[in-house]
């Protein structure tokens, strides 16, 4: 993983991703900066069951699926699209990772441990807020989703 700063234009690139929407160049190159970028092939795991939740994953390209194993069968819980946030329910919550977290394609993930998310915090309450309201719209367009997904029958 590596935070080196990014430049301008994939910050203006960032800026259009669900995940940094309305928040300021200052606050995303803060979190690109304190963070951890990831690369990921298509079959990586981000993270396993079981696995202590001290952080939570923007997903900046690519694809990640949340899956649990279940009776020896392995089931798609939930597919993360660039500009979502994978793992942010167990963080919060405290618990450990209910599923696996598998790059579906190569993809690029950018972590922000707790202590990150708690300067931000410190760092710019405005855009602390900002974050949060668009990491509960993204979990409030998964469970939507998920509905959606049963009600088909799927």
């Amino acid at each position: 993983m590596s935070s080196d700063m990014p430049s301008s234009p994939e910050i203006a690139n960032l800026a259009s991703i669900s995940a940094f929407g309305a928040l300021s160049e200052t606050t995303i190159k803060f979190l690109m900066n304190q963070g951890k970028t990831a690369q990921l092939r298509a079959g990586d795991y981000l993270f396993h069951q079981g696995d202590s939740a001290n952080e939570f994953y923007v997903v900046l390209s690519g694809s990640v699926h949340l899956v649990q194993h279940h009776s020896g069968e392995t089931r798609l819980i939930r597919e993360y699209l660039a500009g979502e946030q994978v793992g942010v329910s167990a963080m919060i919550t405290l618990n450990t990772r209910q599923g696996d977290g598998v790059a579906y394609s190569d993809s690029e993930v950018l972590e922000v441990s707790s202590a990150v998310f708690h300067d931000l915090y410190n760092e710019n309450h405005q855009d602390f807020v900002i974050f949060l309201m668009n990491m509960f719209r993204d979990m409030a367009r998964g469970l939507k989703r998920e509905r959606e997904s049963m009600l088909e029958g799927k």
